[in-house]
């Protein structure tokens, strides 16, 4: 992909847990979905002929891991807190930085000098519309799977930030 290109992410429902990824002709690029309807704890992305598979283990989000179809990791995320906004990522042996506003709005991916990579907006929560911007020249396959890593760190966000907002609302509500 060559810097200034843009994408963009649609839902395909207001509750959907999919993302679909389209080039700026229309044609079909990918597809991001979460895999488990009430948990955020698995998720997949598909993009040219290949599967990433998205997790996390135990009751800690902060540390997830993609693999491929052979079940071989490929990526590996990690959040240094909880409802955090900014992860580590490695994929592929390359490290890459990823952080979001805190209204769940936007995330970017930096290199560790921090060179921003891509940039998505409109993709969290309620927004049924995203775009995305690759600012630097990368890979197609790679610049896929950041955007599918970063989108699975922001479900991951949603899901603590709601969790955050039940746990101190419910006291204060009764």
């Amino acid at each position: 992909m060559e810097a200034g290109q843009e994408l963009h992410i649609k839902k395909p429902s207001f509750w959907s847990g999919t993302r679909e990824l389209f080039n700026e002709h229309g044609g079909k690029v990918g597809t991001f979905r979460m895999l488990t309807l009430l948990s955020w704890r698995k998720a997949e992305g598909e993009a040219g002929g290949k599967t990433l598979r998205f997790s996390y283990s135990g009751w800690n989000t902060h540390r997830s891991q993609a693999t491929d179809e052979w079940g071989r990791v490929v990526g590996t995320m990690h959040r240094s807190y909880w409802c955090g906004t900014n992860a580590q990522l490695i994929l592929h042996e390359k490290e890459y930085l990823w952080h979001a506003n805190l209204a769940g709005t936007h995330f970017s991916i930096e290199e560790t000098d921090g060179t921003e990579v891509i940039r998505v907006t409109g993709c969290g929560g309620f927004g049924m519309k995203g775009s995305v911007r690759i600012l630097r020249a990368i890979n197609t396959q790679e610049a896929i799977e950041l955007i599918y890593m970063g989108l699975y760190q922001m479900r991951l966000f949603e899901a603590e930030v709601a969790a955050t907002t039940a746990i101190v609302a419910g006291p204060i509500a009764i």
